[in-house]
């Protein structure tokens, strides 16, 4: 028996289009019901299609008929295929139990009297309209990802053609979606719309400026009312709310658009003391206050306005498509005005970036690409070199957050030798010129040019006053990691500890830059070898990114990887195993298939199959791990190195030496070039090389190997260090074949090292 605290939202469409997957292809297409579930998560929410009944009696009609008089919401999908149509003997049992069925619907109850088959997806819609149920009518774009068994029939299309003129006559209106993500904002929207979620109608509670951490918490579980000595509300008009809205949406990271699109209102609604539905309506308000103005004057001016209350309304693409429409008709006016041209482009400017920040927030990282790049074709390089710089410093910044670092480093280097030149190379502008390069750095994972940048950002930094060095703790952040990251713990730590201090004291316990700092202060600790320590840290950075960014958020399940690490290290694969699925499902869905971060989530999981024992689950996974790398990445990126020093790894477990020895070999020298000869990953290579020739016999050639490997690792890592005393026992063992004497007796057999 259902909990009467359940909502039960049914989505009524057919399966073979929206819902079916292909079992061994899942990455190609997820079910929107499936997608649904996961976005709108709470106990008290659940999606149904018909597929997921069983009738008792044999009569589906009959029990969808309850299901639908018993949803809180049915959400009504009109594709291409109508899916199977209801049988006369469950109709004319269905207009027996309702004796006056359509009796107030003429249209629907002529059709009844048309022969033409009702499936009963068709039937689903019809019965929410005789029940007055709460309906949901959606469309899908052409460009809408549809079922790998979806098929257009002619009939079908045909059919499904007269089900929406049916529906238009009796005067319900329907929206379209353009994929998963928009069609679950337009769910969440009537949820609150309609008062359907129990807390839609509560003011939000501030809470420290924590955040909800999945969708429907917000609205579910951690609302509550505004207790005594809260600051004054502000201002509570359309346009007002639409800003801030607007606003909020723009500082989103990578979390899904359903899930910024409630972090925006909750955030808004709390300062202003709006319930989520009031906040919601407020925006409709604003919607439908500049469709007037732009039917009366179709401005550029009213044109942005709309697309603002758009995108704070949530309808992304609506806002992206309207923004065009107003940066097109700047321009036009760029040519038949030049007397205030430079006026006319700055509102095409404006409007390309508005357009930029609806496709972020609606995970169009092309869409928001291609309109940045269209404002830049505007702006003269020779002529306007700020404002080049300024405009394009936005486009290198969505191109480092697709992953897209490539693209970005022409645009980097241009930007910088600008801001050098104009603003001075000292200028924060400087600096934050030289931010986006240290980020370019980071992802390249040029630990040594990282170094060197983030010391100069840091300069520039200091040199301002206290209150303006916003760039101060990310910096002290790639310092501490491009020292880590050369081996160079020691001079990592203190600057790491800066680091979590500048954030705690400039950004508060839980903003992402804070719980960042967590994360690489733990690394650091992990380093050397104080689990300990490190586990909590990383506990408590993965805890606090769920909650401010949403478990799907990139940062979060960045941080799941960073635990899984030390559960690995730690010999707890059953803890750590459904950590990193969970990280790579989310990865795969919400950064795509060959990110970088992907792919290192991807070697992780194959490491951890590995070391399972699991080789012929970890092979194909490392194989495609690797592959992705050299074409995201290249031959000779520290990541695509990793790769081959891990599938190599795989071969020699195999017994495939020649294949192993081939691929440790390529891995050395691209090390060595890449990171340095003493660098704690190229020695591991050295080991595990010196290793596998012992294995075959080459005992020459594997102590001097070996003997470099220990020789590194004390001058790099230090003498106590695990790995130092790990690579010693390998040239001890090597020597004992040898009939040289060792250093000092040690045991054991060879030992391989995974990085």
């Amino acid at each position: 028996m259902e909990s009467p605290a359940e909502i039960r939202i049914f989505l009524s469409c057919v399966a073979d289009e929206f819902v079916r997957t292909d079992p061994n292809n899942r990455l190609a297409f997820e079910s929107y019901r499936d997608y649904l579930a996961r976005e709108l998560r709470d106990t008290r929410v659940r999606v149904v299609v018909k597929e997921d009944l069983v009738p008792t009696t044999g009569d589906r009609l009959q029990l969808l008929d309850e299901t639908v008089a018993n949803s809180q919401l049915i959400v009504h999908l009109i594709g291409d295929m109508t899916g199977e149509s209801a049988g006369t003997e469950e109709v004319a049992r269905l207009r027996q139990r309702h004796a006056e069925l359509f009796a107030d619907q003429r249209a629907l109850a002529a059709r009844l009297e048309d022969p033409a088959p009702i499936s009963y997806t068709q039937w689903e819609c019809y019965l929410a309209i005789e029940h007055q149920s709460q309906l949901l009518i959606l469309v899908p774009e052409p460009e809408s990802l549809r079922s790998p068994f979806h098929q257009q029939m002619e009939d079908q299309v045909f059919s499904q053609a007269g089900h929406r003129r049916l529906i238009a006559m009796l005067g319900k209106p329907w929206d379209t979606f353009l994929g998963h993500d928009s069609l679950c904002r337009k769910v969440l929207g009537a949820l609150l719309r309609h008062g359907i979620v129990p807390m839609a109608t509560e003011v939000p509670a501030r809470r420290d400026g924590r955040l909800p951490t999945a969708a429907l918490s917000a609205v579910l579980g951690l609302i509550g009312v505004k207790g005594p000595g809260a600051r004054t509300p502000l201002p509570q008009d359309p346009a007002a709310v639409a800003k801030a809205v607007a606003d909020t949406l723009k500082t989103g990271g990578g979390e899904s658009g359903t899930e910024r699109f409630l972090r925006a209102l909750r955030a808004v609604g709390t300062d202003r003391r709006l319930t989520l539905q009031k906040t919601l309506l407020l925006l409709d308000q604003q919607v439908t206050t500049m469709q007037a103005a732009v039917q009366g004057e179709s401005t550029v001016t009213t044109l942005c306005d709309l697309a603002l209350a758009q995108l704070a309304a949530g309808e992304f693409e609506d806002a992206m498509q309207t923004c065009v429409e107003a940066a097109e008709l700047a321009e036009q006016a760029m040519k038949d005005d030049p007397e205030h041209l430079i006026e006319h482009r700055q509102k095409a400017l404006n409007a390309y970036l508005l357009c930029a920040d609806a496709a972020r927030a609606a995970h169009q990282s092309v869409a928001a690409q291609e309109a940045v790049l269209r404002g830049c074709r505007l702006i003269s390089l020779a002529r306007e070199p700020q404002l080049w710089a300024d405009y394009y410093s936005t486009l290198a910044d969505l191109l480092l957050s697709f992953g897209k670092a490539q693209e970005a480093e022409p645009y980097i280097r241009t930007i910088m030798a600008l801001q050098e030149q104009n603003a001075g190379p000292a200028s924060p502008q400087m600096a934050t010129a030289l931010a986006l390069r240290a980020r370019w750095f980071y992802t390249r994972r040029k630990w040594l040019e990282l170094e060197a940048v983030a010391e100069r950002i840091i300069a520039i930094q200091n040199a301002q006053p206290e209150a303006n060095r916003p760039l101060l703790p990310t910096a002290l952040n790639h310092l501490g990691s491009a020292l880590l990251n050369q081996g160079l713990r020691e001079k990592a730590g203190p600057v790491l500890r800066q680091a979590l201090a500048e954030c705690e004291s400039r950004r508060g316990p839980d903003h992402p830059d804070t719980l960042t700092s967590v994360n690489n202060l733990a690394g650091w600790l992990y380093s050397h070898g104080e689990m300990g320590e490190a586990e909590p840290l990383l506990r408590r950075a993965l805890a606090g990114f769920e909650r401010v960014l949403g478990p799907d958020h990139p940062d979060t399940l960045n941080s799941v990887n960073n635990l899984v690490y030390l559960l690995n290290a730690k010999g707890d694969l059953k803890g750590a195993e459904p950590l990193l699925r969970r990280a790579l499902a989310g990865q795969e869905r919400v950064l795509g298939l060959e990110h970088p971060d992907t792919l290192t989530t991807l070697n992780n999981l194959a490491f951890l199959l590995r070391t399972k024992g699991d080789l012929p689950g970890a092979e194909p996974l490392y194989r495609r791990a690797l592959a992705g790398c050299e074409r995201v990445l290249g031959k000779d990126h520290p990541d695509t190195l990793g790769s081959l020093h891990n599938l190599a790894g795989l071969l020699d477990a195999k017994g495939d030496f020649a294949g192993a020895e081939a691929l440790l070999r390529r891995a050395l020298a691209g090390r060595e070039r890449a990171l340095g000869p003493e660098h704690p990953n190229t020695l591991g290579t050295l080991n595990n090389l010196a290793r596998l020739l012992q294995d075959k016999g080459d005992l020459a050639e594997a102590e001097t190997l070996a003997l470099r490997a220990v020789e590194g690792a004390r001058a790099t890592l230090g003498a106590q260090h695990a790995e130092t005393k790990l690579f010693e026992e390998n040239l001890a063992d090597i020597r004992r074949a040898l009939a040289v004497p060792p250093e000092k007796e040690v045991g054991g057999k060879g030992k391989v090292v995974s990085n």
